[in-house]
């Protein structure tokens, strides 16, 4: 899966408590992906995001939408690709526990 597609099926389970995990895709540069209930946002980056300029830039990104009270998950977009399975847990899992934090 690359940025700008959407995540396959298995990334939009339900969450453990039963509630519903969606995911709205957000115009760049904000956000890759949306999960406003859950005040969760996962970035799927590619190679770019690893020089030392895009890096900076992504930290400042991450720092103002942190202050907004989002939780950020970031992927690298081999890591999605190889491991999708791990990356869909690892989201429900920020999920369940943005879910506990809220309440």
């Amino acid at each position: 899966m690359l940025v700008g597609q959407r995540p396959p099926l298995a990334c939009r389970p339900s969450p453990p408590q039963g509630g519903r995990l969606r995911f709205h895709q957000c115009a760049a540069p904000i956000a890759d992906f949306v999960c406003p209930t859950h005040h969760l946002i996962v970035e799927i980056d590619g190679s770019h995001h690893g020089s030392p300029e895009q890096m900076a830039d992504d930290e400042r990104r991450t720092a103002h939408l942190q202050s907004r009270g989002y939780t950020i998950l970031r992927f690298w977009n081999d890591d999605v690709i190889r491991d999708i399975d791990g990356v869909c847990q690892h989201i429900v899992t920020a999920a369940a526990e943005t879910e506990e934090i809220l309440q």
